[in-house]
């Protein structure tokens, strides 16, 4: 078999033809293919109509969204202000956060829904007591009575009660409190506690 000559003409095929197939292509095939058409919308009272699916009116989807948007805004914001009320009562009231959560919680069920209230907090009750809570609620009450007890101060100025320099870092670092501190009924977490 002969081996075929090239010419200028065919290299230059060649080259055009490469030239054409390393083109960037179309980002999308949307510009080649057409249009898909919308089905006609046809407008009703108070509720817009495609074939024989109910869909909100225009009008109505331009003002309700961005009025969801605000309403959501104001939501953040009075959220924030119940945090900071929430914060509060915990500081200066002392509110337990966890209890006044499951309090809110109820409450919010008992003013909106009182039968299904009454069902979950005769449901709750019965587990609580199933599950012994008030008994071993009761143990660290009279664990913090007893530790509250033993740091009474007989309002006599007693050697024994002054710390010695030095004992104040044990003491510290054996309860958590700084000297001459009572432990409250909040039991909060050392920072290495808390790794």
């Amino acid at each position: 078999m002969a081996k075929k000559a090239t010419t200028k003409k065919t290299g230059a095929r060649k080259a055009a033809a490469k030239k054409a197939s390393t083109k960037p292509k179309p980002k999308s095939d949307t510009a080649q293919r057409p249009a898909v058409s919308r089905p006609d919308v046809t407008p009703g009272k108070g509720v817009d109509l495609i074939g024989s699916i109910k869909v909100p009116p225009t009008n109505h989807v331009k003002s309700f969204i961005p009025k969801l948007r605000n309403m959501k805004a104001e939501v953040n914001a009075k959220s924030g202000e119940i945090g900071k009320a929430v914060a509060e009562a915990v500081e200066k009231h002392h509110y337990d956060r966890k209890a006044l959560s499951i309090a809110r919680q109820l409450e919010q069920l008992a003013h909106s829904n009182p039968s299904k209230f009454s069902i979950t907090y005769n449901h709750l009750v019965k587990m609580m007591d199933d599950l012994d809570f008030e008994r071993k609620a009761n143990e660290q009450i009279e664990m913090f009575s007893q530790q509250a007890e033993s740091d009474e101060d007989d309002g006599q100025s007693d050697i024994e009660d002054q710390p010695a320099s030095g004992k104040d870092e044990a003491a510290e670092a054996a309860t958590g409190l700084a000297p001459g501190r009572r432990p409250s009924m909040r039991i909060v977490p050392r920072d290495n506690d808390a790794a």
